[in-house]
C-alpha cells in the first residue's frame, strides 16, 4: 500500500473532479497554484463536457501559466493580446501594450 504524502499540489482536473475521487488518493493538506485559480476563473471548469475542458485548458495554458507567476510574485502582466486575460483582473493586473 502507498502511504498517503502530508502535501502536495493538485491540478485543476483533480479540483474539478474532487467529488469523484478518494481522499485517500489525494494528499491529506492539498494545494492549489495559482494557475488552477487562473483556469478556474477563465470558466474553463465550467465546460460540461471533458473534451471542451481539454480543449480551453490547452488553449490558454502558457498564457495563463504567464499570468499565474505574475500574479504570483505581485507584478503586472504587459501584454499585446488582452483578450486572453478578460477575467483575470482581480488576479493580476494587465497592462496592454
Amino acid at each position: 500500500m502507498i502511504e498517503r504524502r502530508t502535501s502536495g499540489v493538485i491540478d485543476t482536473r483533480v479540483f474539478i473532479d474532487l467529488s469523484e475521487i478518494s481522499p485517500d488518493a489525494l494528499p491529506t493538506f492539498p494545494e492549489l497554484t495559482t494557475i488552477t485559480l487562473a483556469e478556474l476563473q477563465q470558466g474553463v471548469a465550467m465546460a460540461k463536457d471533458p473534451a471542451t475542458r481539454a480543449l480551453r485548458a490547452e488553449r490558454l495554458g502558457l498564457d495563463l501559466m504567464i499570468a499565474a507567476v505574475a500574479s504570483g510574485r505581485g507584478l503586472p502582466l504587459y501584454t499585446r493580446n488582452t483578450d486572453v486575460f478578460v477575467g483575470l483582473e482581480s488576479l493580476v493586473t494587465i497592462v496592454p501594450v
